[in-house]
């Protein structure tokens, strides 16, 4: 709602002025809008500020008897993030079935919590369904494939199905530094709880900051919180880019190098489940640099 008020006598000196800039002469009739002349600028520039019915510049004079109106201030939105902008693109479903969703998340979200912006959010804003839950989580950082339920039916399965350990999930990361030898099984337990990792050397490579990185496939056998970033940084080769479990020296810039590409597993009407998908583009020039297909 406007404010409008006519001006009876300066409130602010020089007293026995015939006219004002009103930058000048509007000072004190809008204490809590625009106390100062800085402020009545800003109002005038957001062509917020009209004299005696008209639009109102910094040239403009005031007189005794001049009727000064303000606008309301415009609440904007603040610009949508990158990631926002990322998040509102179409979500990469990579297969669904009258049970489940599987959806490929993009790194920087979460998968579920108190956010406005998580995956689990986004996907029932876009597929307009209230009901869906992701069964398992990826961490905010790390970019891959992420299951949902549809149904009660089948929120019973997938979690029978997690704890049997017949849901097969395959990882790539970048760690630090060179790794020694091809095959690594870690038992180390986390949490006070059986964990496994089994970890695959592909190849090292130069890298910045680390001098060596490699490339390594990974089969978690158990699914514990951080499981695989906690059982690298015990090998000492933490993951290139984890800002939690490094060595004091961290590459910066893309993030996490960690990805769940492959979920394989069948479901209890007998469909085998078998979904892969490409490593996340920071990944490029490790996969130049080693010649992979």
């Amino acid at each position: 709602m406007n404010k409008n008020v006519k001006i009876q006598k300066w409130l602010h000196p020089p007293f026995n002025s015939e006219k004002k800039r009103i930058q000048e002469g509007g000072i004190g009739l809008f204490v809590e809008d625009c106390p100062s002349r800085k402020s009545w600028k800003k109002a005038i520039s957001e062509n917020r500020v009209l004299i005696d019915g008209q639009l109102a510049k910094t040239s403009t004079w005031v007189y005794i008897g001049s009727e000064v109106s303000l606008t309301p201030k415009i609440q904007q939105k603040p610009p949508p993030s990158k990631l926002q902008n990322q998040c509102d693109e179409k979500l990469k479903i990579q297969f669904e079935n009258q049970d489940i969703i599987i959806i490929e998340k993009p790194p920087g979200i979460s998968t579920i919590g108190y956010n406005k912006l998580t995956l689990n959010s986004i996907a029932r804003k876009y597929l307009n369904n209230t009901i869906i839950h992701p069964a398992h989580r990826l961490d905010k950082d790390t970019h891959g494939l992420v299951i949902f339920y549809k149904n009660h039916k089948a929120s019973i399965w997938l979690e029978k199905a997690f704890k049997k350990r017949e849901i097969n999930k395959t990882y790539y990361a970048l760690v630090e530094g060179e790794l020694m030898g091809e095959f690594l099984e870690i038992k180390t337990p986390l949490s006070n709880k059986p964990s496994t990792s089994i970890f695959t050397k592909i190849g090292s490579i130069d890298w910045p900051v680390h001098d060596k990185a490699t490339l390594v496939k990974i089969n978690p056998i158990s699914g514990r919180k951080h499981q695989i970033r906690k059982h690298l940084k015990q090998l000492g080769h933490p993951i290139v880019g984890d800002s939690i479990y490094n060595n004091g020296i961290r590459y910066k810039g893309h993030g996490l190098f960690l990805s769940c590409t492959t979920l394989n597993f069948t479901t209890p009407e007998e469909e085998l489940v078998n979904v892969e998908i490409d490593l996340p583009k920071k990944f490029k020039r490790v996969i130049h640099k080693l010649d992979l297909p």
